[in-house]
């Protein structure tokens, strides 16, 4: 009887922890090993984590690196300079929603405004 209860107790909870861990998001990089300031901010605040996440994603729809044209890769790179100049998380956010918003537009340039 007890194993019952345990087990009725835990594969809720196993859920719900799996639930949650699939909805969270991490930045885009990796938060271990050596970290400048800019990705130390990002990795602590949950905002600024979701705010790359959404940068990168968006990025990797218009085609990344190598299928981006070249004034979304120029935007891009010019972004991480000025991110990685910053020394606030106040600075980053206003980095990445500027990046996002840019990005958003280029991407309903390129779907005809859909």
């Amino acid at each position: 009887m007890r194993t019952l209860v345990k087990a009725a107790f835990l594969v809720p909870v196993a859920a719900l922890l799996l639930a949650t861990a699939a909805d969270a998001r991490g930045p885009s990089f990796s938060c271990r090993g050596y970290l400048h300031r800019p990705e130390r901010l990002i990795c602590n605040d949950s905002e600024l984590s979701d705010l790359d996440w959404q940068v990168a994603r968006l990025y990797r729809k218009l085609g990344g690196p190598n299928g981006a044209d070249d004034d979304v890769r120029d935007y891009a790179r010019d972004a991480l300079q000025r991110r990685n100049d910053c020394t606030s998380a106040r600075c980053i956010r206003r980095i990445l929603r500027d990046e996002i918003d840019y990005l958003e537009n280029q991407d309903s340039d390129n779907n005809g405004g859909y």
